[in-house]
């Protein structure tokens, strides 16, 4: 078995003891700073980014662009947990986001790039449009009402009400996590 696991700037290449741990103690770096020998490690890595570039983004933004009262684009609805008529609707689309900053920053690929600049110019029409409608308030996003935080806060239980902070937070996550994303493309969306 070849001891090389990978290669750190700066830091030469990492090797494997007898144990199989690096002996050398790990500091932080930049996903873009890291190149891995072709391993396991590489194909699930270029599966993951195949299936990323595969995800229909227009089927990620229904549940918000159904929220805001805007066109779907025939989008087909998401299934599951992020089905229309479930209450945790949207959280999927933060997950994705989080992937394609994470892809991006590690490849350079400009394919995840512009799959982030459109769903964050998309979310952004989301959330002008929710203002603009009056039932939400200024900076509101998400793929469901505000009513499921007036529930929750009345002390709803479950399956009446999800966690609907939870879901924001798989957007906002994203948002604060943009310099991995190595671009402000997240200066688009208002307070959420």
């Amino acid at each position: 078995m070849h001891n090389a696991i990978g290669n750190l700037p700066g830091r030469g290449t990492l090797e494997r003891d007898k144990t199989g741990i690096s002996p050398k103690q790990a500091k932080p770096f930049e996903p873009g700073q890291v190149s891995l020998h072709k391993s396991l490690f590489t194909e699930n890595r270029d599966r993951d980014y195949e299936y990323l570039l595969s995800v229909d983004n227009d089927r990620m933004l229904y549940n918000f662009r159904a929220a805001a009262g805007l066109d779907t684009l025939n989008a087909r609805p998401m299934d599951g947990w992020d089905a229309p008529d479930c209450n945790l609707r949207g959280h999927t689309t933060g997950h994705y986001m989080s992937a394609l900053a994470q892809a991006y920053a590690s490849s350079d690929d400009q394919r995840f790039k512009s799959g982030i600049d459109y769903l964050v110019a998309a979310l952004g029409e989301c959330q002008d449009a929710m203002a603009a409608s009056g039932r939400f308030s200024p900076g509101f996003l998400s793929g469901y009402s505000e009513e499921q935080f007036d529930k929750l806060e009345g002390l709803a239980k479950y399956p009446i009400i999800w966690a609907p902070y939870y879901t924001l937070h798989k957007i906002a996550a994203t948002a604060a996590g943009s310099a991995v994303c190595k671009t402000p493309c997240y200066v688009g969306l208002g307070a959420i």
